[in-house]
């Protein structure tokens, strides 16, 4: 998907993809590995070769170290997001690279979303506290994000706020199985800062686009954002 603009067909077809994709797993009984799957598995999450050269944030004790952190990792956040929405586009590449060489054909639904729902993670939310992770017994991870097999987007809204790393003004969007939405809610349920929710209680420039093509309710339902 492109960098600077958000593709509709691409995102329709990547949802076809990724329930092929799991229809040819299923069932699928470990929530915590069976959807992070060794050909797909990204080589550090969604942390990108950027934000690893910054090393460990400075401790309390050094201002100075981390004014520069702070004033590399604001100078240098444009680059983290395109390069996390690279390591979102590479693995649907191989996703489907990988579909199309086992000749798995994509299975017929009725629903566009083959009866699970989007759920929306904003990496920069994140107060990694590991609850989401216990809660859905390993759908979510210990950073509270779901697992890449489902991985569908990684969304840079084109309207831009005054503050930096504002809520849901980049994020990830993935699909949750219908086997697996009782305990993708459970996470939800428990993550306090909010960082993983339904997509359809987040007001986004992307969503009332996916909203208008039938991914998700047609007005936002219990919102959040």
């Amino acid at each position: 998907m492109e960098t600077s603009a958000f593709n509709l067909f691409e995102f329709q077809r990547r949802m076809v993809d990724v329930i092929a994709w799991y229809a040819a797993k299923a069932p699928i009984t470990d929530p915590e590995n069976g959807l992070r799957s060794a050909e797909l598995r990204p080589p550090a999450g969604l942390e990108t070769p950027t934000e690893r050269s910054w090393g460990a944030y400075p401790p309390d004790t050094d201002f100075s170290a981390q004014r520069e952190y702070s004033r590399r990792a604001h100078l240098e956040e444009p680059k983290v997001r395109r390069e996390r929405q690279e390591i979102v586009n590479e693995i649907a590449r191989k996703r489907r690279a990988l579909l199309t060489s086992a000749q798995r054909a994509a299975v017929p639904k009725t629903d566009v979303l083959g009866g699970g729902r989007l759920v929306f993670y904003d990496p920069d939310q994140n107060l990694f506290d590991g609850a989401a992770e216990s809660a859905s017994e390993g759908f979510f991870d210990v950073d509270n994000m779901p697992p890449w097999d489902l991985w569908l987007a990684y969304c840079i809204e084109q309207t831009r706020h005054d503050w930096w790393n504002s809520p849901g003004e980049t994020y990830l969007l993935a699909w949750v199985p219908p086997d697996f939405l009782e305990l993708a809610n459970a996470g939800i349920a428990v993550n306090p800062e909010e960082c993983v929710v339904w997509a359809e209680t987040v007001e986004a420039e992307t969503l009332r686009l996916l909203r208008g093509a039938g991914f998700l309710a047609p007005e936002p339902f219990g919102k959040r954002r």
